[in-house]
C-alpha cells in the first residue's frame, strides 16, 4: 500500500459526507457544505489540472487564504500528481518572486484580493503559464492567461479517478520566512506528509477525531497549517475555515457561534484574543484545547486560559523542514 494523500480525501468523502465545512466570506457571511461536496469538487479540480497544461511532478502555486477553495487545493493538486506550492502572502514582494521562480511554478492560484500582488510581479515571473481565480466570478485584472477556478470546477469530472501515485513523490513545497537571506525551499513526500498526519490523529498528540470541529488561524499559506487539513478531512472532522484577514473578534465569534473544539493559531493570536475576552461575554466552553505556537507561549497566557476557562493550551516545536510538528506538550 502506498502512503498517498489521496487517502485523506477519499476517506473524508466516504465515511464522512455530511460532515460539516465552514468558511467565512471576504463580507462576513459563511459558506458551508460537507466533505462529500468537496472530495466531488476536488475530483473536478483535478480533472482539469492537465487540460491547463500541469504535467506530474509540476509545481503549482497557491497566494491565499483560509478558506474553502484553498482547502481544496490542499488535495485536487498533490493527489493529481503535481506539487502543491503553498506561497506565504505576507512576505514581500521580492521575496514571493523570488520563491515563485525558485520553485519554478507553472500556475498560480490566487484570492482576489491578493491580486494586486501578482499584477504587480507577473512580468517577474517567467515560469508561470497562467492564472487561476478563487473566486465565484473571475474579476478584471491584467493578469493573461486568467482562469476562474469555479469554471474548472464546473468543467470538471467529479468521478475523476486519482492516479496511483509513488509515496516517495513529492507532493507538497514551502518555503521558510526568510529570517536569513533568501527563503529556504523545503519539498515534502506523499509519505511524509501520511506520516505526520498519523502523529497528529494519535490520543497523546492531537487526538483529532470525526467529533471534532478544528479552526485552524494558523495560515495555510505557511508549513502546511500545521497539518491540520490533511488530519481534519481524514477523521472527518468538522473544519472552520476564517478566510480574509480574521481578527480577535471574528475568531472569537466563530468559535462560539460554530461550537469549535480545537483552535490553532500564533501566540500573538492568543494574547489579542485575552484582551477582548477580559473586555467581553464570549463563550469558549466548547473547546477542549487551543494550540498556540510560532514563539514559545508565555506562562500567563497558558494560565489564563486555564484558570479563567477551563481550556488547556497546547505547544509545540518543529520546523518548516519537519512538515513542521515535531514536539507538542501541554499543562497537566
Amino acid at each position: 500500500m502506498q502512503l498517498n494523500v489521496k487517502s485523506f480525501i477519499e476517506r473524508g468523502g466516504t465515511y464522512f459526507p455530511n460532515n460539516s465545512i465552514v468558511s467565512r466570506r471576504a463580507d462576513g457571511s459563511l459558506f458551508r457544505y460537507n466533505y462529500g461536496a468537496m472530495e466531488k469538487r476536488v475530483r473536478r479540480v483535478s480533472s482539469q489540472l492537465q487540460r491547463l497544461g500541469v504535467k506530474p511532478g509540476d509545481r503549482l502555486a497557491t497566494l491565499a487564504w483560509n478558506t474553502y477553495r484553498h482547502y481544496e487545493l490542499y488535495f485536487a493538486i498533490p493527489c493529481a500528481g503535481a506539487v502543491l506550492h503553498t506561497v506565504n502572502l505576507r512576505l514581500t514582494d521580492e521575496h514571493i518572486a523570488y520563491i515563485i521562480n525558485k520553485a519554478e511554478d507553472s500556475l498560480v492560484f490566487v484570492d482576489p484580493d491578493l491580486l494586486p500582488v501578482l499584477e504587480r510581479l507577473a512580468d517577474q515571473l517567467p515560469t508561470v503559464k497562467g492564472y487561476v481565480v478563487l473566486a465565484d466570478e473571475l474579476p478584471e485584472t491584467t493578469l493573461s492567461p486568467v482562469y476562474g477556478y469555479e469554471q474548472l470546477v464546473a468543467e470538471g469530472d467529479e468521478a475523476y479517478q486519482f492516479p496511483e501515485l509513488d509515496e516517495n513523490s513529492l507532493a507538497g513545497m514551502c518555503f521558510t520566512s526568510a529570517t536569513t537571506g533568501n527563503p529556504k525551499g523545503v519539498t515534502y513526500s506523499h509519505r511524509q506528509i501520511y506520516l505526520h498526519t498519523t502523529a497528529l490523529c494519535m490520543a497523546d498528540s492531537l487526538a483529532v477525531r470525526e467529533r471534532d470541529t478544528f479552526l485552524p488561524m494558523v495560515p495555510m499559506f505557511h508549513a502546511n497549517a500545521w497539518g491540520i487539513p490533511f488530519a481534519a478531512a481524514w477523521m472527518g472532522s468538522a473544519m472552520v475555515l476564517p478566510g480574509e484577514r480574521p481578527h480577535a473578534r471574528e475568531l472569537l465569534e466563530l468559535i462560539e457561534q460554530q461550537q469549535v473544539t480545537f483552535f490553532a493559531a500564533a501566540v500573538s493570536v492568543g494574547v489579542d484574543m485575552i484582551d477582548l475576552l477580559k473586555q467581553g461575554d464570549y463563550n469558549l466552553g466548547s473547546l477542549r484545547s487551543i494550540m498556540l505556537g510560532g514563539s514559545a507561549t508565555p506562562r500567563a497566557v497558558m494560565e489564563y486560559y486555564m484558570d479563567h476557562h477551563g481550556v488547556p493550551i497546547y505547544t509545540a516545536w518543529g520546523s518548516t523542514e519537519m512538515a513542521p510538528i515535531a514536539k507538542l506538550c501541554s499543562r497537566r
